[in-house]
């Protein structure tokens, strides 16, 4: 095992939080259709599960920087413009979701326990988050607060929570299962 702060784990961080983030903008870009009705420039997110899942395995600062930077990158390709508290509510949810995960990262994602508290974190996350994104609606565009709750937190925080809750669960099971039968542990270096 090695020291949670050896140069050959920061490194590991690294590149979690990097492909994290390249992973996400990509799933941000190729969902960017899937836009829910009534809100205000919020789309279904499959890919939400991406921040969480690299929260979970690597750690709260990879999970925030894969949901922060993951945002921020699909953003700016789609060419929609700068919105740093939707990346700051994005990054929260990879933070949360690697809060309070076991020091040697070795959860076992085949029980459903440390699943369940993945999610559980995960879905805290979401509404801190989404609750920080929409707010800031209110100061930025001058949204009524109507708005902010109807058109900016409640799409983005039910969407969010209902693909998180239906994804995060499969993935970090199929994990699990892989590792446990292949031996495999990207979260300990």
């Amino acid at each position: 095992m090695v020291a949670r702060h050896s140069p050959r784990s920061v490194l590991i961080q690294l590149a979690a939080a990097a492909g994290g983030s390249i992973l996400y903008a990509l799933s941000i870009c190729l969902t960017s259709i899937l836009a829910i009705p009534g809100a205000d420039n919020v789309q279904l997110r499959p890919g939400v599960v991406v921040p969480i899942v690299i929260g979970a395995l690597f750690g709260p600062v990879a999970g925030f920087t894969s949901g922060c930077a993951g945002n921020l990158a699909a953003d700016q390709l789609l060419g929609w413009g700068w919105w740093p508290f939707w990346y700051l509510g994005n990054g929260i949810i990879g933070l949360a979701a690697g809060m309070f995960r076991p020091a040697s990262g070795g959860a076992n994602y085949t029980q459903l326990r440390p699943v369940i508290g993945v999610l559980l974190r995960a879905l805290l996350g979401i509404g801190i988050g989404m609750g920080i994104a929409s707010l800031s609606e209110r100061w930025v565009t001058n949204s009524s607060w109507a708005d902010v709750v109807q058109v900016n937190f409640l799409p983005a925080f039910l969407s969010n929570t209902a693909t998180a809750t239906i994804l995060t669960p499969v993935v970090l099971l199929i994990y699990g299962i892989l590792r446990e039968s292949t031996s495999l542990d990207p979260g300990e270096p």
